[in-house]
């Protein structure tokens, strides 16, 4: 039969920036089955470290509940996101052998993250970060669903010029 899934996005799905701006976005885990009460999670966010880079993820912001490790590694060789233009990738591992994690109503956050942007990147540019297991519990496969980075130029200074106009009324 088809095994539920553990599903995880990003959110915003689709994110527009300009070059050397900051940007963040929040992980989001799920269950198909809405089932919170898994064995964990060990989960990789592949990024291409020439498009941006890796600033941060706020350890208050990551999901403390059974937490095991976090890494950032390499990923040009074994390419787990079968993506040639990732090569880096974000590794985040929670482990609950009482098999009860998150433990938490679903969907919950599981880390924000934190990019800033190639200064030299041109305009209509883009990347794709990818989510991929690197484990699952036996009961369970794996969904991630992509996040999608455009760049795009610096916003114009939007100029606004008032006007008075004088209304008459006749009576």
């Amino acid at each position: 039969g088809i095994l539920p899934t553990q599903d995880v996005s990003g959110s915003p799905t689709s994110i527009f920036a300009a070059p050397g701006d900051p940007i963040a976005f929040t992980v989001k885990y799920d269950t198909s089955d809405i089932d919170n009460t898994l064995s964990g999670l060990d989960m990789r966010m592949h990024f291409d470290s020439s498009f941006f880079v890796f600033e941060s993820f706020s350890p208050s912001s990551i999901l403390p509940t059974n937490l095991i490790s976090t890494q950032v590694l390499d990923d040009t060789i074994d390419d787990f996101d079968i993506d040639a233009s990732t090569d880096k990738f974000f590794k985040a591992f929670w482990l609950d052998v009482g098999a009860a994690w998150p433990g938490v109503a679903l969907p919950v956050d599981v880390y924000t993250v934190g990019f800033t942007l190639a200064p030299s990147l041109a305009n209509g540019q883009s990347t794709t970060i990818h989510f991929t297991a690197a484990s699952t519990p036996g009961s369970h496969s794996f969904q991630g669903f992509d996040v999608t980075v455009t760049v795009v130029p610096e916003p114009a200074t939007l100029v606004l010029l008032a006007t008075t106009a004088a209304c008459v009324m006749a009576f």
